[in-house]
């Protein structure tokens, strides 16, 4: 399928975020280039759980 203005996205932030009582997001840490292998994707481990607060850039 060939898309007119086919458009691509990237990680521009990768944030691992807990959630507070009052619903707030507690921002714990934010995950580097070698985390997000370079804004191409997020990665969970298999035997963990986090959440993650991901902004996108068009390119």
């Amino acid at each position: 399928m060939d898309l007119p203005n086919p458009k691509r996205l990237g990680l521009l932030s990768v944030d691992e975020v807990q959630i507070a009582p009052d619903g707030q997001l507690i921002y714990l840490r934010r995950e580097n280039g070698d985390q997000s292998h370079q804004g191409r994707h997020a990665r969970i481990g298999t035997d963990d759980w986090k959440i993650l607060h991901i902004k996108l850039y068009e390119y």
